[in-house]
């Protein structure tokens, strides 16, 4: 999970998860181990989480700031954390990630997804599919 100073552009969705009695730490270890959270948001002493499928873009800004934290579920390309500006970003390339929806004997459902940085606005986009492994098993995956 990448965490920036920002805010959920839709603060208050009504497909977000809102947690009461949760801290920030709480909030963004719930994010991460559903397999639908992308965002976890922390502000004036509410808590979020974020599924793939409501496209939670982020307005971030450069804080510091204890009023509005957002963490993003994102992958590392290798071993060691990115640098650069502009997190989570980093020098501008898009920051990617990859769920796992279901997997099961007969699908495999995934979500990837990316945010990419215009001016202070984290914008969202993803894509969805699914893989029939029986197809797969007998004639590849093409």
């Amino acid at each position: 999970m990448a965490i920036i100073y920002g805010i959920p552009a839709d603060t208050f969705h009504m497909n977000a998860t809102r947690w009461y009695s949760f801290n920030f730490t709480e909030c963004v270890v719930a994010c991460q181990e559903n397999p639908e959270c992308v965002v976890a948001y922390s502000g004036n002493q509410n808590y979020f989480n974020y599924p793939y499928y409501i496209q939670p873009d982020v307005f971030r800004y450069d804080g510091p700031s204890d009023v509005s934290i957002v963490a993003l579920k994102v992958a590392l390309s290798g071993a060691q954390c990115p640098r650069g500006k502009n997190a989570p970003t980093f020098n501008n390339v898009p920051a990617k990630g990859y769920l796992v929806l279901s997997d099961t004997a007969q699908v495999y459902t995934y979500c990837k997804y990316n945010f990419t940085l215009v001016g202070t606005k984290l914008t969202f986009a993803h894509e969805t599919g699914s893989y029939d492994w029986d197809f797969i098993n007998k004639y590849g995956q093409g």
